[in-house]
């Protein structure tokens, strides 16, 4: 069984190669009774972090986070765990990715699957800064040109402007092309661009930054 673990800097301190810098405790973020895995962790500018994980629940999968609160005066304090609104039609949440802006709003992109079609699209839903999480809503809408989606990737910049970009599988399994979508007005545009393609192509693992 695996567990969510969380590690920090003592408070203040910066990481680098200086004797007076060393790594705090472990900690236990989380206290299911089913494994969880695949964490993910960010951090905003007053070194307040966000960490969210997917746990194994009977055989689907949900998602959990939690919010350490920097405090310059004592070590700081993980929240006790809560959930992650994820969509659920028949599908489980895979391969999360997060982003976290530098004034706290924490951004996740993660691959559902559907099993009534078969196929997968890219959903995302955002935490605000007061700690609440919003609904999750579709980001890239690949399965409606009958590509599924997978493996995201997600970047949101100090002026809110964000990508997302996944790779796609058009032909079951043999051809793999990127794609790529972002904020538009204010919101994602669900129709994302192909930005790679090839015949054959077998293009994984995109990874997307901004300035």
């Amino acid at each position: 069984e695996r567990a969510a673990v969380a590690d920090a800097l003592l408070p203040g301190q910066p990481f680098d190669a200086g004797p007076a810098k060393s790594w705090g405790t472990a900690v236990s973020i989380e206290n299911l009774v089913f494994p969880s895995e695949a964490p993910r962790v960010g951090v905003d500018s007053q070194g307040n972090a966000v960490a969210v994980w997917r746990y194994d629940y009977s055989g689907f999968y949900q998602m959990q986070s939690s919010r350490y609160t920097f405090d310059a005066g004592a070590s700081g304090q993980w929240a006790d765990a809560s959930a992650v609104p994820v969509i659920v039609s028949g599908g489980d949440p895979f391969y999360q990715a997060l982003a976290v802006t530098p004034a706290g709003r924490a951004y996740v992109a993660y691959r559902h699957s559907y099993t009534a079609p078969p196929g997968t699209n890219i959903w995302l839903t955002v935490m605000e800064s007061t700690g609440q999480w919003d609904a999750s809503v579709l980001a890239a809408n690949t399965f409606a040109s009958g590509v599924s989606a997978g493996h995201p990737s997600i970047v949101i910049n100090a002026n809110g402007t964000g990508f997302i970009v996944t790779e796609g599988d058009g032909d079951a399994g043999l051809q793999n092309s990127i794609f790529a979508t972002a904020i538009t007005g204010g919101a994602w545009s669900p129709t994302p661009e192909s930005i790679e393609t090839g015949s054959p192509s077998l293009a994984f693992g995109p990874r997307v930054a901004v300035t």
